[in-house]
C-alpha cells in the first residue's frame, strides 16, 4: 500500500515517517496511533484530494479480511482525535476525502542501525533529552518511548474499558470494544476452566445478526437492531438460555457452519434471518435451526409495512418459543408482546442511536445523543429510549471530557426517569444501579440493586461488578460466571474474570483463562493487562518480558527495573518524579510495580488519584499484588475517602477486611 521508498510526508504542521511508521506534531512530539488507523492515514495521504469510498479504504487497510464498516469508522475517528478536525472530510453516503495539502520528502537511509539513547543522568536535569525518553537514575539506562500499537489515540484505553465494560451489561449485551471484530473459532474457546461450551441440555438459542438485503445496503443498523431486540424479548422467557449480543454478533459476515456455531456457543438452536427495507415496506425472513442436526425447525417471511415492525418481532419471538416448547405465564407473555413505543419513527431513531452506541467514538456518541433526544421528543414515555439515553450520556466523560458533568447529571436523570415509567422493570433498576456504581456511590447503588429480586440480582454482571469493586469477589463471582455462559466470546468479560480468579487466589485458573482467551484472540491487550497483575502478585515475573513485548511504552521501562532488584525502588521513584508518565494507563502500571516493589506510599498515592478519576479502579485494591498495600495504614485512609468503609459498615465487611473493635478495621 505504501511506497517501498521511505518518505517523510508533511501536512498541516504534522510529519509522518513512512519507514519508521511514526507520526509527529509541529513540536516533534510523537502521536500514538493504533496500526489500522496509521494504515488508514497512509492510504489517505497517498490519495490527497481524492474521494475514496469506504469499500476501497477497507480493502486497502484490511486486505483479504472481511471486517465491518464500524472498524473503518473507528480508525477515522481515531485520526480525527489525533489530528483535529478539518483534515478528513466525510462525504455523506459516499466516503472520505483528505483535504489538507500534502508535501513529500525522500528519506536518505542511515548507514547503520539507529540506537536508542543511553544516559546515566536524570531526565529532568538533562537539557538535551527529548520528552519521549526518560532516564532511570538507578539503572543508568534510558529507553525511548515507543508508540503503543494497540492504544487509541486521544483516549485512555483502560479508563474507557473500565467504563465501557459495565455500560450496557444490564441488557446482557455489552458490545465488543476491540478494534477488529474478526473472531477466530478456536478448538477450545474461553469458558470455565473446567470445560468448553457444548450444546446445552436445556432449551438454548443464539440470535445471529440479520443480513441487510436492502437495495442500498443502508439498513444494517435496523437489521442488527431487530436481532438485538429479539434477543431482549427471548431473554424474558423463563428457562431459556439466550446468548448475548457480543458472542452472537461475532459471527457477522462469516460463513461458519451453524453446527459449529452452536457447539462454540453452547446452544442447541440458532435463529438467523434477513431484512429488506425499501421506504416504508419491510420484508423480514426468520429461520430457526437445530444446531445439533442442522435441520430447519421453523421459518417464515413477513411482507409488511414498517408500521407492523412490533407485530413482526413479537410473532417471531412467540413462534420461536413455541418451537422450543417454552412455557411462560400470561404476565411474562405480556412483557414479550408489549410494544416498546407507540411511535415507529421514535423506534427507528432508537435503533439508529443504539447502533451509534455500539460503534463507539466521539462522533458516534454525539450522533446517538441527537437521535435519542429526538426519539424521546416523539414519545416521552419510551422507557427503553430513556435507558439508552442514560447509556449514551454516560459516555460523555470519556469521549467529550468538557461535557463530563453534563454526562453524569443527564445520564443519572435519564435512568431515574426510566424507573419512574417502569418501576417494576429489572432493566431500569440495573441501569441506575450500575451508573451509581460507576460514580463510586456504593451505598446508593446497593440500595438500588436490592430492589431487584435476589435470583435476578445475584446472577447479573452489573451487581457482580458492584460486589467486586466493594471487595466481595467471593459473592460476586456467581454473576460473572452466569454472564460468561450467556456471552462466552466476550473477551472484555473474560479479562475481568482473570481478575476475579486472581483475587480469590486461583492463580492457575487466571493463567488458564488467559491461555484460552489469547488462543481465540492473539492481540488480547486487555487480557494481557489483567494477567500482568496476576504474574506480579504470584511473583512469576519471568513471563513478563514476553507478555509485554507490544504493550504500553512504560512497561519496557518497568521491566528494566526488574533487572536490578537492589535499586529498583529508587528507579521507580525516578520514573514517578519525572511526571512524564501521567496517563491513566501509565499510572496503573506504576501502581502495580510500586506494590510489587513494596513501595505502598507510591502505590497508595497513585491508587487515590486513579480512584478519584475512575471509581471502578477499586477493582485493583483487591488483587494479590496489592496485599502489602492493604496492610498499610494509608489503605485505611484511602478506602475511607472512597466511601468503602461507610458501605461496609452498612452492608457487611469484604473478603479481605474485618472490623477491629468498634472503630477500627484491618485488611490483609
Amino acid at each position: 500500500m505504501t511506497s517501498p521508498e521511505a518518505q517523510i510526508v508533511e501536512f498541516g504542521g504534522f510529519s509522518l515517517d513512512t519507514g519508521q511508521r511514526r507520526l509527529r506534531d509541529v513540536d516533534g512530539k510523537l502521536i500514538p496511533l493504533h496500526s489500522r488507523a496509521f494504515d488508514t492515514l497512509l492510504y489517505l495521504l497517498e490519495h490527497p484530494g481524492e474521494l475514496l469510498d469506504k469499500d476501497t479504504l477497507m480493502r486497502a487497510v484490511w486486505p483479504n479480511v472481511i471486517v465491518e464498516e464500524n472498524n473503518l469508522n473507528q480508525a477515522v475517528s481515531a485520526l480525527r482525535r489525533a489530528l483535529g478536525e478539518g483534515h478528513i472530510t466525510t462525504i455523506p453516503g459516499r466516503g472520505y476525502q483528505f483535504v489538507t495539502p500534502v508535501k513529500r520528502l525522500t528519506v536518505i537511509p542511515e548507514t547503520g542501525p539507529v540506537k536508542e539513547p543511553i544516559s546515566g543522568t536524570d531526565a529532568s536535569q538533562e537539557p538535551g533529552l527529548k520528552p519521549d525518553t526518560v532516564s532511570l537514575v538507578a539503572t543508568g539506562r534510558t529507553i525511548a518511548r515507543k508508540p503503543s500499537h494497540w492504544l487509541w489515540a486521544g483516549a485512555t484505553v483502560f479508563a474507557v474499558l473500565l467504563l465501557a465494560v459495565v455500560v450496557g451489561r444490564w441488557d446482557r449485551a455489552t458490545p465488543q470494544r476491540i478494534e477488529e471484530q474478526t473472531i477466530t473459532l478456536a478448538d477450545n474457546p474461553p469458558n470455565t476452566t473446567e470445560q468448553t461450551p457444548v450444546a446445552a441440555a436445556e432449551p438454548s438459542i443464539a440470535v445471529l445478526p440479520f443480513a441487510d438485503m436492502s437495495p442500498n445496503n443502508d439498513q444494517a443498523y435496523f437489521a442488527d437492531g431487530l436481532a438485538e431486540e429479539l434477543i431482549n424479548q427471548l431473554v424474558q422467557i423463563p428457562g431459556l438460555l439466550v446468548i448475548g449480543r457480543t458472542s452472537s454478533f461475532s459471527f457477522k459476515g462469516k460463513n461458519a457452519d451453524l453446527r459449529t456455531i452452536g457447539q462454540t456457543l453452547g446452544v442447541n438452536h440458532i435463529l438467523e434471518g434477513s431484512v429488506r427495507k425499501a421506504g416504508n415496506q419491510l420484508r423480514i425472513t426468520a429461520q430457526l435451526t437445530d444446531a445439533q442436526s442442522g435441520t430447519h425447525e421453523w421459518s417464515q417471511t413477513y411482507d409488511r409495512s414498517f408500521d407492523d415492525v412490533f407485530a413482526i418481532q413479537t410473532d417471531i419471538a412467540l413462534k420461536v418459543a413455541d418451537a422450543l416448547r417454552a412455557e411462560f405465564s400470561p404476565e411474562e407473555a405480556a412483557v414479550i408482546i408489549k410494544a416498546p413505543t407507540d411511535s415507529t419513527e421514535a423506534y427507528n431513531l432508537y435503533l439508529a442511536a443504539k447502533a451509534d452506541l455500539e460503534r463507539f467514538g466521539t462522533e458516534n456518541i454525539l450522533m446517538g445523543i441527537d437521535k435519542i433526544d429526538h426519539a424521546l421528543e416523539l414519545d416521552p414515555e419510551f422507557v427503553q429510549g430513556w435507558v439508552l439515553k442514560s447509556s449514551l450520556y454516560r459516555r460523555l466523560p470519556v469521549f467529550v471530557p468538557e461535557r463530563a458533568e453534563e454526562g453524569r447529571i443527564v445520564g443519572e436523570a435519564a435512568a431515574r426517569r426510566a424507573i419512574e415509567l417502569a418501576p417494576e422493570s429489572i432493566e431500569t433498576r440495573e441501569v441506575l444501579g450500575i451508573m451509581l456504581t460507576e460514580l463510586g456511590r456504593w451505598r446508593e447503588a446497593e440500595a438500588e440493586f436490592r430492589k431487584i429480586p435476589e435470583a435476578a440480582r445475584l446472577t447479573s454482571f452489573s451487581y457482580s461488578w458492584q460486589l467486586f469493586l466493594t471487595g466481595h469477589a467471593r459473592m460476586g463471582i456467581q454473576g460473572m460466571q452466569v454472564d460468561l455462559q450467556r456471552d462466552p466470546l466476550d473477551l472484555e468479560l473474560w479479562a475481568f474474570y482473570i481478575s476475579f480468579l486472581d483475587t480469590l487466589g486461583d492463580t492457575q485458573g487466571a493463567l488458564e483463562t488467559y491461555r484460552r482467551g489469547v488462543a481465540l484472540f492473539p492481540e488480547w491487550g486487555f487480557g494481557r493487562y489483567h494477567l500482568v497483575q496476576t504474574l506480579l502478585g504470584s511473583g512469576d515475573i519471568e513471563r513478563l518480558p514476553k507478555l509485554l513485548e507490544n504493550a504500553a511504552p512504560i512497561t519496557q521501562l518497568l521491566l528494566v527495573l526488574l533487572e536490578s532488584p537492589g535499586t529498583a525502588a529508587e528507579g521507580l521513584q525516578a520514573l514517578v518524579d519525572t511526571g512524564s508518565y501521567s496517563t491513566f494507563e501509565d499510572r496503573t502500571y506504576l501502581a502495580m510495580w510500586a506494590a510489587y516493589l513494596k513501595r505502598p506510599d507510591i502505590a497508595l498515592t497513585l491508587l487515590a488519584q486513579l480512584a478519584r478519576e475512575v471509581p471502578a479502579t477499586a477493582y485493583m485494591f483487591w488483587r494479590p499484588v496489592f496485599a502489602s498495600v492493604r496492610r498499610d495504614d494509608g489503605f485505611k485512609t484511602l478506602v475511607t475517602e472512597t466511601g468503602h468503609v461507610a458501605f461496609w459498615r452498612e452492608y457487611g465487611w469484604p473478603d479481605l477486611c474485618k472490623p477491629v473493635g468498634a472503630d477500627d478495621f484491618e485488611c490483609s
